[in-house]
C-alpha cells in the first residue's frame, strides 16, 4: 500500500482471499483463523487514512452465521463496501462451497470495526466528483462463470471492474485467461483490472503465478510477469472518460431496466486525482 502510494496510484487491488491466502482449506473453520483475519482487516483499515487510495482486500467474513469470501472495498479508514463471491467453484480440486456460502440477491449491511456497510454482490462505487468513474467488484470464478456478475456491473453502470483472484495455472491457463479477461473488458466496455494469487500461495498441488492483468476496452495495457518472487506491482492509466465516450455511443445505458439491475446500491466515495 506504502510504495502503490508513494507511486501515486489512485486504486490498488489485491488478490483473493489476500489477508488469510487462498489455500486455508478446513482452517477456514477454525475460529483463531477468523479473528486473526479480523485483526489484519482492521490493521489495512487504520492505515488506509495515511492514503487517498482505494484499497481493495481480500478476506474470509462471517454474516448472518454464514462464511463468505469477499471483497472490501477501503477507503481512508471508512469502509465503502463488502461484496461476496457469487460463484464458488466446487470442481476438480476446488471446494470452496465445503467452506463458503454464495450471497443472496438481497441488499443487506455488515458491521465490521463498529462501521455499517453494504454487503452485496451488486455494488456500485461511483466517485462524487467524476461521474466517468463507477466501479464494480466480482472475485475469480465469478469472471468465469456462463454469466459473469460484471456483465450486469457493466450495464449498471461501472466503467471499471476489480477482480480479486486466486486462478491457479496449468497448461494453456494463461492464454485461456487473457482471452477471457479481455473479451469482458470489451463487452462491458470497461478497465479491467485482475490481481491473482502469488508464487507462495502454491503450498498444495496447485500452482499460483501471481498474474496481474489490466485491460481498457478489450485492449491490454499491461501484464506482470509470472512467478515473480518479489511483491511486484503492475500499474496503468485508464481513460475512464474514453470509455464513457464509447459508451453513451453503444448506448449501453438503454438496457438499464432489466430486472437483474434493480437490486444494485451506489455508494458514492470521495476521489482524489493524483
Amino acid at each position: 500500500i506504502d510504495q502503490a502510494d508513494k507511486n501515486q496510484a489512485e486504486f490498488i487491488i489485491f488478490p483473493e482471499l489476500s489477508i488469510t491466502g487462498y489455500t486455508c482449506g478446513d482452517l477456514f473453520y477454525q475460529q483463531v483463523l477468523l479473528h486473526e483475519a479480523s485483526n489484519g482487516l482492521s490493521r489495512i483499515i487504520d492505515h488506509s487514512l495515511n492514503t487517498p487510495m482505494m484499497i481493495c482486500v481480500g478476506a474470509p467474513l462471517m454474516h448472518n452465521h454464514q462464511l463468505y469470501n469477499c471483497a472490501v472495498m477501503i477507503q481512508q479508514g471508512k469502509i465503502l463496501g463488502v461484496i461476496p463471491k457469487t460463484h464458488l467453484p466446487n470442481y476438480g480440486q476446488f471446494y470452496e462451497q465445503r467452506w463458503f456460502s454464495s450471497p443472496s440477491n438481497a441488499v443487506d449491511t455488515i458491521t465490521i470495526e463498529n462501521q455499517e456497510a453494504p454487503f452485496s454482490s451488486k455494488i456500485l462505487l461511483k466517485a462524487k466528483n467524476n461521474s466517468n468513474i463507477a466501479i464494480g467488484v466480482e472475485i475469480c470464478e465469478d469472471a468465469f462463470s456462463t454469466i459473469p456478475p460484471s456483465s450486469y456491473h457493466g450495464l449498471a453502470g461501472a466503467t471499471l471492474i476489480f477482480n480479486l483472484a486466486a486462478h491457479s495455472d496449468a497448461a494453456g491457463t494463461q492464454s485461456k485467461r487473457k482471452a477471457l479477461l479481455s473479451s469482458l473488458s470489451a463487452r462491458t466496455m470497461t478497465g479491467y483490472v485482475f490481481a491473482s494469487a502469488g508464487m507462495y500461495e502454491s503450498t498444495t498441488d496447485l500452482v499460483y503465478s501471481g498474474h496481474k492483468l489490466i485491460y481498457e476496452n478489450g485492449i491490454l495495457l499491461g501484464e506482470s510477469e509470472r512467478f515473480e518472487k518479489d511483491n511486484g506491482l503492475l500499474y496503468s492509466l485508464i481513460d475512464v472518460e474514453l470509455l464513457s465516450l464509447e459508451r453513451k455511443k453503444k448506448r449501453i445505458s438503454s438496457l438499464s431496466n432489466l430486472e437483474q439491475l434493480k437490486d444494485y446500491t451506489t455508494v458514492y466515495f470521495d476521489h482524489t486525482p493524483r
